[in-house]
């Protein structure tokens, strides 16, 4: 069930609400593009409109990604932990996915790629991040783990979830180091 007290801003595009917004306004964009020139370019301003096409095709594309979220969300019982929405990285592959924290364990499961489960003591060390994977996470917090065996390893998460995240990774009897990169 979706959290109605997160902030626009802190939610996923492929999530619902977010596309309720996106969509209308990805679709306004090129009718004002068109009012504006139209005085000062004529007719050929009418082009502008072809992107029209891109919003719904947008939308679809999100929709479905996040009805494959809300799978992998509802695959998730109850009693495995706090889960969360999230992008997920593992080794060359990044996909949204669901971020389960439990008492002993972190489950990453992305909608494209494998399962991950790792023990929360296996992780060497987390680095928090504002950039994640190339890309400024605005309402969103990045987390790259160190784990032998691993690649390359790493979530974000909404910042409403980010504190349950850290506070597990980073608990009283941890040992890891945090590298801040804001």
């Amino acid at each position: 069930m979706p959290d109605p007290r997160r902030s626009l801003i802190d939610r996923w595009l492929w999530e619902a609400p977010a596309l309720r917004v996106f969509v209308p306004v990805a679709a306004a964009v090129p009718v004002l593009v068109c009012g504006i020139l139209l005085p000062f370019v004529g007719p050929k301003a009418l082009f502008a409109l072809i992107f029209l096409c891109f919003a719904p095709i947008f939308g679809i594309v999100y929709r479905v990604v996040g009805k494959r979220v809300d799978l992998a969300r509802d695959s998730v019982s109850q009693n495995e932990g706090t889960m969360m929405p999230a992008l997920i990285v593992q080794g060359m592959i990044q996909s949204p996915g669901v971020v389960t924290v439990g008492p002993e364990s972190l489950t990453l499961r992305p909608i494209a790629g494998d399962r991950a489960d790792i023990r929360i003591e296996d992780i060497a060390s987390v680095r928090e991040v504002r950039w994640f994977n190339g890309t400024l996470l605005v309402g969103k917090t990045g987390f790259w783990l160190t784990v032998p065996g691993h690649s390359r390893l790493g979530c974000a998460v909404p910042d409403s979830c980010a504190a349950a995240l850290r506070t597990r990774l980073l608990g009283s009897d941890r040992t890891a180091q945090v590298e801040a990169c804001q």
